[in-house]
């Protein structure tokens, strides 16, 4: 994997405009797989990628400059607040080089498991903020804690089991995924993606009894419960809460 290099135009506190051509590790291979924020060290919006914009249905020129935490909704809060901070300041006073979280997150329209990796943004030698790398691809998914962890939780009157649950959560991440790739991620053979995928669909076809439904939709249920989810606004689940029980 190469380097890429990305020219963004970003404004400090005072509003001075600036361009810095910053280094990113790994390379973004599609607008789906990784999401990119940039803040400042006070935590103002600096940069959001085309990716970001999608998945939270933004509008890019009424989000830059606004406080980070304005468009993001993290359950349990009081410990995630914490740790979002400590990790920035972690960051920002070069204590760490990289900080690795790992979150189920969700907006109006999406859902996901994620990897976001923290990184500091450096000017003239100097760190000048803080660079987010979320990946949302199916590698970092099937090596995920939130996934590998999932146990069996009760939707509508019926009991969705492990198996059911890491399905829903491809289905519903990756909206016209094969049975074939869930094969290869999940190094299963293709009789038992489809008997799991048919075990699946029986409950929920029981659950919406002909109804229309939408993965991504169900997943939010079960995960977000009652907790309403604005245009705009992501919410995220971290840390101890990450996995749900019955």
């Amino acid at each position: 994997m190469g380097q890429a290099w990305y020219l963004f135009e970003c404004y400090n506190s005072r509003a001075i405009k600036f361009k810095e051509e910053f280094r990113i590790n790994t390379m973004i291979k599609s607008a789906v797989a990784k999401i990119y924020s940039i803040v400042n060290i006070s935590g103002e919006i600096l940069f959001l990628n085309d990716a970001y914009i999608a998945f939270a249905n933004l509008d890019r020129d009424q989000v830059i400059g606004r406080k980070a935490m304005d468009l993001l909704s993290i359950t349990p809060k009081l410990f995630a607040l914490a740790q979002a901070s400590k990790d920035r300041r972690d960051i920002i006073n070069g204590k760490k080089e990289l900080i690795r979280r790992e979150a189920i997150i969700a907006s109006e329209k999406r859902f996901a498991i994620v990897t976001n990796d923290k990184l500091p943004l450096i000017d003239s030698g100097n760190i000048i903020g803080v660079i987010n790398e979320t990946d949302t691809g199916i590698e970092q998914l099937v090596q995920n804690r939130c996934f590998l962890n999932l146990k069996p939780m009760h939707y509508r009157g019926e009991v969705f089991g492990v198996s059911d649950m890491r399905l829903l959560c491809m289905l519903a991440q990756f909206e016209g995924i094969k049975p074939s790739d869930i094969s290869s991620a999940l190094k299963l053979k293709m009789n038992t993606v489809y008997m799991y995928r048919h075990n699946l669909l029986n409950k929920i076809n029981n659950v919406f009894s002909g109804e229309k439904y939408n993965m991504a939709d169900i997943a939010k249920d079960m995960f977000f419960e009652t907790q309403v989810i604005a245009g705009q606004k992501i919410l995220c689940i971290a840390g101890k809460k990450i996995v749900p029980k019955i």
